[in-house]
């Protein structure tokens, strides 16, 4: 086959572009045709008119059927570069032969033959391009020989199809380059929008977008969908105490130590401030406390965190029950914060006490003996007994 099969043409902007081109050359025959009628009225007594006539209206209700045609389905189409083209080449076929019928010599029939060059430079693949461009010049000059046509205008005149030719192979590509560099910013702006330019970790909208697609797998194949969620502790006092710019610092961080312990599968996003999300793609609730864990062991020391997750479909089968579910159990950790916090602030107490009272007594407590009175403290939440020092 001279051209493979196209892929659906699903762009809106290059499905107007094929579309208004489709229209301007059915309108650009038509008046090539009436153009051609004219000189055939003109020149009524130099022979073969009417039969030039009549082929002349053929095409033009060729030309006019391909309105009526599903021209939105065609044009989207996977069949859409054979159509055209095969539409272009049946009309160089018609000029050449419009240009052997004419006795006129040289036949100003031929001249129109560049124009289906040009139609094709500028809208049609390289591929298409290239042989339209070969079948005008290759016809033509097959057509001077065989006729014996003057050879001074047909030499010349094959040098300018020849020369639109290559203008028309070159504006092709360079249509195809600027088509492919519009591509790739198109790509990378949709990659932006979806992404947080912090973090370089996906966006709620991003991340949101992949939840949904990952849904849909796991309800296609009935695989477990985990979903983590998790918020930075004391975020703002880091801000406050230290500087946007160390807070910006401390996201980027969060980011990277969660990627040192993902898998290439799993998905981390910035739903926004210091919240995150993660998706654990095949991953139910007998993996859960593991993963969250995991994440934990991540972040610790440096990024304190409070985490929440679901699973899917035990806790939600779609992506607002999934976040549901998953902020409860967040919000419950962050719940415990106060007083896990309250415990380590009377363990000091505590422990700061025992050694001043060692210290006064004449003979401090060891460190074994501090922690061991710490730790009932901890335990039964009333003062333990003190032991007294042998004198």
């Amino acid at each position: 086959m001279l051209l493979p099969e196209s892929p659906p043409l699903t762009d809106a902007a290059d499905l107007r572009f094929r579309m208004a081109t489709l229209k301007a050359g059915v309108w650009l025959g038509l008046g090539m045709i009436a153009a051609g009628m004219a000189y055939f009225a003109l020149t009524w007594d130099d022979g073969n008119r009417p039969l030039l006539a009549c082929t002349g209206l053929a095409v033009a209700v060729t030309d006019l059927g391909i309105l009526l045609l599903p021209m939105q389905r065609i044009v989207a189409g996977r069949w859409r570069e054979r159509f055209f083209l095969a539409w272009t080449l049946s009309n160089v076929a018609v000029l050449l032969l419009l240009g052997a019928l004419d006795p006129t010599e040289p036949s100003p029939l031929t001249l129109p033959l560049m124009m289906p060059m040009l139609f094709a430079g500028t809208s049609y693949p390289r591929a298409s391009a290239r042989i339209s461009c070969a079948a005008v010049v290759l016809g033509y000059s097959a057509e001077a020989l065989v006729l014996g046509q003057d050879f001074a205008f047909s030499a010349f005149f094959a040098m300018v199809l020849l020369w639109t030719a290559g203008m028309c192979l070159w504006q092709a590509r360079n249509r195809e380059r600027q088509h492919d560099e519009l591509e790739r910013q198109r790509d990378e702006l949709a990659r932006v929008s979806l992404t947080d330019p912090l973090t370089d970790a996906l966006n709620r909208r991003g991340f949101e977008d992949r939840l949904s697609r990952e849904l849909a797998d796991a309800a296609r194949s009935g695989r477990p969908l985990m979903l983590t969620v998790l918020d930075l502790d004391d975020f703002k006092a880091v801000n406050d105490r230290a500087g946007h710019g160390a807070g910006d610092a401390l996201l980027r961080e969060t980011v990277t130590r969660l990627g040192e312990v993902l898998r290439p599968l799993d998905v981390v996003g910035r739903l926004g401030g210091d919240e995150f999300a993660v998706l654990f793609p095949g991953a139910g609730q007998v993996h859960a406390e593991v993963l969250v864990d995991r994440l934990r062991d991540a972040l610790a020391g440096r990024v304190p965190a409070s985490f929440g997750y679901s699973c899917f479909p035990a806790d939600g089968v779609d992506a607002e029950e999934l976040f549901k579910q998953a902020d409860l159990r967040l919000y419950a950790a962050k719940a415990e914060l106060p007083r896990q916090r309250d415990d380590k602030a009377l363990e000091l107490i505590w422990a700061t006490a025992l050694a001043e009272l060692g210290r006064h007594a004449g003979t401090p407590f060891d460190a074994d003996c501090v922690a061991a009175l710490t730790a009932a403290v901890r335990a039964s939440g009333q003062a333990p007994a003190v032991p007294t020092s042998s004198s």
